[in-house]
């Protein structure tokens, strides 16, 4: 009875045993399958971890260079508005250089066109000058020719004169020499009466009477010089007034 009370001890223990066995494996497989179900379920989500990390990163760095872009963009915005505000000036500069050249243009424009004017004003004034000037001078001329003319007439009648008086001068003294040889026998014959009758009578010559003590005598030469120095007293106070304007 003990032996068969043993064996069935033994088989309860063994049965026991299995079962415990059992249990245990089967809660270990189980365990297992759970532990693998969340090894996998931890797979999945390291890998939707890791996945998500690594779209996160892409995206920080997509991010990070997109600031890299804005900054180097706004880098050379600043610049180029650097740029843009240095061309504004430079363009205003010259605009306002430009504004003062147009009216330093103008008014040496307006100093050219009044000093034009003027200077066709004085032009037209020195032309009118000028016309006058010619004019004033053929009328000069005119005039020269026309005293040159007058005084060659006035020399050539002076000439005629000189000669119709040397010709009247030469026949007076040709009537004189003949009128004092017609009376020289009367005087001579008034001296021989008279000096019949009661002494020498002095007598004159013919024309004496007529002359002052200080005049030369009557002879055809003094009649000739002294007639020669009128004429040339005559001809030198004769000068001809040329004016020229």
């Amino acid at each position: 009875m003990n032996a068969k009370a043993n064996l069935v001890y033994v088989t309860a223990a063994l049965a026991a045993l299995a079962l415990g066995l059992g249990v245990s494996f089967w809660r270990s497989v189980v365990e297992n399958k759970q532990l693998s179900q969340a090894n996998l379920a931890a797979s999945m989500a390291l890998a939707a971890a890791q996945d998500e990390a690594k779209t996160l990163l892409e995206k920080l760095d997509r991010e990070a260079k997109a600031r890299e872009y804005a900054e180097a963009a706004q880098t050379v915005a600043e610049h180029s508005e650097h740029s843009t505000r240095e061309k504004l000036a430079q363009e205003t500069r010259a605009h306002q250089a430009a504004e003062a050249a147009l009216l330093q243009a103008a008014a040496e424009l307006q100093t050219a066109t009044a000093r034009l004017t003027g200077e066709q004003e004085a032009r037209g004034i020195a032309e009118e000058a000028r016309l006058k000037a010619e004019s004033a001078f053929l009328t000069a001329s005119a005039q020269l020719a026309q005293e040159r003319d007058a005084r060659q007439s006035m020399e050539v009648a002076w000439r005629q004169a000189e000669l119709a008086l040397v010709s009247m001068t030469a026949k007076l003294n040709d009537e004189i020499s003949a009128k004092q040889a017609a009376e020289a026998p009367v005087i001579k014959a008034k001296a021989a009466a008279s000096g019949g009758a009661g002494g020498p009578v002095e007598t004159l010559p013919a024309g004496a009477e007529s002359q002052d003590p200080g005049t030369p005598s009557g002879t055809p030469e003094n009649t000739q010089a002294v007639n020669g120095n009128r004429i040339t007293e005559a001809r030198e106070s004769w000068q001809p007034v040329l004016t020229a304007q």
